[in-house]
C-alpha cells in the first residue's frame, strides 16, 4: 500500500472513530438530565408502580394491568429489585441511557454492513441526537420505544452479519429472539420481521423459519409463566385483545392531524435535517439503486415504511411513537447528510446538535422543563408530599383518576390493579373522550374493572384514596366518583372526608 492511500484509510478511521465518540457522548450529554427527576412521565409512573408489585411477588395482569406487552414493566421489576426502592429511579435512567447507547453501538454495525464505509459511522450519532430533541416526557423517559429499539438494532445486526453453516444459523436464530423481546416490549416491533424478509433469496428461504422459531422463544416463556400463575386468559385479554378495542377507539381524522401537525412543531421540526435529508434519500432509493447502499436497499425502505406505519397507528401520534421510525431514518439520512456536511461541517453540525442540546438544557432543571412543556400540569411533586404526610411508609393509596405520577411523588404503592381509572371509566388518551367534556366514552368501559377495583380495595385496605375527579385533574371533571353508586357507597361507609392534598379531596379509611 502506498503511503498516500494509507494516510488516506488512517484519517477516515480517525474520522469514523471520532462519530462513534461524539455519539457515545451525545447519549451521556442529552441523557443526564433524567437524573434529575424520579417519574418524568405517566408512563414511568404507571411502569414504576407496577413494577413495585411486581418485584413484590406480583404477577402484571392479575395483581397490576396494563394493556401493554409484559416486557416493559418486567424490565422496570428487574430494576427495582436490583437497584431496591431507595435508588430504582437512578437505575431507571441509567438503562435508558445505556439502552440508547447499546442501539448506537448496534447501529454502527449494520451501517458497516449496508452503507460505504464513509457513511458507516453516521448512523449512530444521528439517533443520539434525534432521540433526545424532544420534551422530556417523550425523549427521557424509559418507554417501550427507546427500549424495544435496542434488540431490533441488534436483530438487525446479527441478521446482517450471519456467517457459514451452522454459525450462520445460530445468528439467525439469535436475532428471531431479539425480534420477540422487543415485541414483548411493543408489539410495533414485530415490524421489521417483515421488513427481514427483504434480505431473503432463494438460497436462504429458510431463514425466516429461524427467525419466527427464534422470535416465539421468549413469548413461548411469557406464556408459559402466566399459565403457570393460572392467568393465561386475563393475560390474553389485558394484553391483546384489549389492544383491539384501544385501537378502535382512536380518534377521527381531523384530530388526528391537529395532533400530527403539534408533533411536527415538536418533534419532527427540531430533528428537521434528519427527517429531509432521509426523505430525498428514500425518493432516491425508491427509484434506483444508490451506490452509498451497498446492500439492503428494498430492507431499509420496507423498514421505513413499517416504522412509518406504526407512528401512526391509532391516530394517536405521541412524541415517542417516532423513536421507532428514527431508527431506520437514521440509516438513511446519512446518504444526502454527508455531502452537506463536506460542504458546511459547521452548519450541518449545528443543526444536528443545537436542537438536542437545547432540549437537554431545559430538562436539567425540571422547572425550567415543566413551564415550557407543561405548564398546566398539577404541581404533583407538591401534593405527593402532601399525601406522604398523612400516610406512612408502609400505607398504600388508590387514585381515582388518571394521575399516576402521584404514586411515586408520594412514594406509595398503589391499593389496586389499576394505578389509573381509564378501564373503568372509558377515558382513551389522546382523543377527545380526554379532552372534550361533553365526549362520553362509556362504550370503552370494562364492565369487569370497577368490580375488580372494589375487591382489591377490600383486600389491600390503601389508607387514602384521593380523588382527583372532584378537583377535575386530567379530564376527570365528567367522572365524579357519585357516578359509579358501588364505588361511591363503598367509599361513605369506608372512608371519611379528611381534608385535601394540593386542593386535591382526600378520603381517609376508618379505623376497624
Amino acid at each position: 500500500m502506498n503511503r498516500p492511500r494509507a494516510i488516506g484509510i488512517l484519517t477516515q478511521q480517525q474520522h469514523q472513530s471520532r462519530l462513534l465518540g461524539l455519539a457515545l457522548l451525545a447519549c451521556v450529554v442529552t441523557r443526564a438530565p433524567a437524573f434529575r427527576y424520579h417519574a418524568i412521565s405517566d408512563d414511568e409512573a404507571i411502569y414504576h408502580t407496577m413494577a413495585r408489585e411486581i418485584a413484590d411477588g406480583g404477577v402484571m395482569y392479575r395483581d397490576v394491568v396494563d394493556h401493554k406487552p409484559p416486557g416493559l414493566s418486567y424490565t422496570y421489576a428487574a430494576l427495582v429489585a436490583t437497584a431496591g426502592d431507595g435508588h430504582s429511579w437512578f437505575a431507571v435512567h441509567l438503562f435508558a441511557l445505556l439502552a440508547v447507547a447499546g442501539t448506537c453501538l448496534a447501529l454502527t454495525g449494520i451501517g458497516r454492513r449496508l452503507l460505504e464505509p464513509s457513511l458507516a459511522l453516521w448512523p449512530p450519532l444521528l439517533y443520539a441526537l434525534a432521540s433526545a430533541a424532544q420534551q422530556p416526557v417523550d425523549a427521557l423517559v424509559l418507554n417501550g420505544e427507546l427500549l424495544m429499539n435496542l434488540p431490533t438494532a441488534v436483530a438487525v445486526w446479527l441478521a446482517l452479519s450471519r456467517g457459514p453453516s451452522l454459525r450462520g444459523s445460530l445468528s439467525d436464530l439469535a436475532a428471531g429472539v431479539c425480534i420477540g423481546l422487543a415485541a414483548l416490549t411493543k408489539y410495533q416491533a414485530g415490524v421489521v420481521l417483515v421488513a427481514m424478509l427483504m434480505l431473503v433469496d432463494s438460497r436462504t428461504w429458510w431463514r425466516p423459519l429461524l427467525w419466527v422459531l427464534g422470535a416465539g422463544l421468549p413469548v413461548a416463556a411469557f406464556a408459559a409463566w402466566f399459565t403457570h400463575r393460572g392467568i393465561l386468559s386475563e393475560a390474553a385479554f389485558w394484553g391483546l385483545f384489549f389492544n383491539q378495542r384501544y385501537l378502535a377507539e382512536g380518534p377521527l381524522l381531523l384530530f388526528s392531524l391537529k395532533r400530527l401537525a403539534l408533533q411536527g412543531l415538536g418533534v419532527i421540526l427540531p430533528s428537521g435535517l434528519l427527517y429531509v435529508c432521509s426523505a430525498l434519500a428514500l425518493m432516491r432509493l425508491i427509484r434506483r439503486p444508490w451506490p452509498a447502499v451497498r446492500e439492503g436497499r428494498w430492507f431499509l425502505l420496507a423498514w421505513t415504511a413499517g416504522a412509518l406505519f406504526c407512528v401512526g397507528l391509532g391516530g394517536r401520534f405521541f412524541g415517542h411513537y417516532f423513536l421507532q421510525l428514527e431508527l431506520p431514518l437514521a440509516l438513511v439520512a446519512p446518504m444526502v447528510l454527508a455531502p452537506l456536511w463536506q460542504r458546511g461541517p459547521r452548519m450541518v453540525g449545528a443543526a444536528l446538535a443545537i436542537p438536542a442540546l437545547l432540549f437537554s438544557v431545559l430538562a436539567a432543571k425540571p422547572s425550567w422543563a415543566r413551564a415550557c412543556f407543561d405548564a398546566d400540569s398539577p404541581d404533583y411533586d407538591t401534593i405527593g408530599r402532601a399525601i406522604a404526610s398523612q400516610t406512612e411508609i408502609g400505607d398504600r393509596i388508590w387514585v381515582w383518576g388518571n394521575a399516576p405520577a402521584l404514586y411515586p411523588a408520594a412514594d406509595r404503592r398503589t391499593g389496586s390493579r389499576f394505578t389509573f381509572c381509564n378501564y373503568l371509566t372509558g377515558l382513551s388518551p389522546a382523543t377527545p373522550s380526554e379532552y372534550d367534556p361533553h365526549v362520553d366514552p362509556s362504550r370503552g368501559v370494562v364492565p369487569e374493572a370497577l368490580d375488580m377495583a372494589l375487591a382489591d380495595l377490600k383486600r389491600l385496605m390503601p389508607r387514602l384514596i384521593i380523588d382527583t375527579a372532584a378537583a377535575g385533574l386530567k379530564g376527570y371533571g365528567k367522572f365524579p366518583i357519585a357516578r359509579y353508586p358501588k364505588l361511591a357507597h363503598y367509599l361513605q361507609t369506608q372512608y371519611r372526608r379528611e381534608g385535601d392534598a394540593a386542593g386535591i379531596p382526600i378520603y381517609v379509611r376508618n379505623p376497624r
